[in-house]
């Protein structure tokens, strides 16, 4: 939808003047972002659109048209008898001195389904990798905090042996390294 509103703020912003205006602008920009634009004026009557040269029926009875004309901007996925297939529509009301009517865009409905299967693909992948990174986290932050703990254990176990000898070496600085040097001190 965000992407048909920008199209109509181009349309708004070129010098277009009649039918042939319209066809240029609907086949440059359909070709160049890989969409059907249709310009329907405000009788339902198509102006232009870029995915067909064919002279094309009325279109104010389709639902996104209906309601463009009514002032909403609006998205609906449904079957189109021209193309032979299921398409995604936007259509936006647009109005310039020469023009009163709708600007839809249209995507044959497997290309939106076919992007929605990257996206999901893509964020499976991203869940996966950053639960690997947080387990590797785990896994070193978890040796990192233990490893004073087991040096100071070890050490007791040591002195409870008979081994009053022994000196535990540690870097920690928390609570633990204390006990470390309280242990080296008795």
């Amino acid at each position: 939808l965000a992407q048909t509103q920008m199209m109509a703020d181009l349309f708004t912003q070129e010098t277009l003047q009649n039918s042939k205006d319209y066809e240029a602008f609907a086949n440059k920009y359909g070709n160049r972002y890989h969409c059907r634009i249709t310009l329907i004026d405000k009788e339902g009557n198509v102006a232009a659109d870029s995915g067909t040269d064919d002279h094309l029926e009325n279109h104010k009875s389709r639902e996104e048209v209906r309601r463009a004309l009514q002032g909403e901007s609006v998205s609906v996925t449904r079957y189109s008898n021209t193309m032979k297939q299921e398409y995604s529509y936007s259509a936006v009301p647009v109005s310039t001195a020469d023009f009163d009517g709708v600007i839809r865009i249209s995507l044959p409905f497997s290309t939106v389904r076919g992007l929605t299967d990257k996206l999901g693909g893509s964020l499976e992948l991203t869940i996966l990798l950053c639960l690997l990174l947080a387990m590797a986290a785990a896994f070193i932050f978890t040796g990192y905090i233990t490893r004073p703990i087991n040096e100071v254990a070890k050490g007791a176990e040591r002195i409870s042996d008979g081994d009053y000898n022994i000196k535990i070496y540690t870097r920690d600085k928390t609570v633990v390294g204390k006990l470390a040097d309280s242990f080296n001190i008795m």
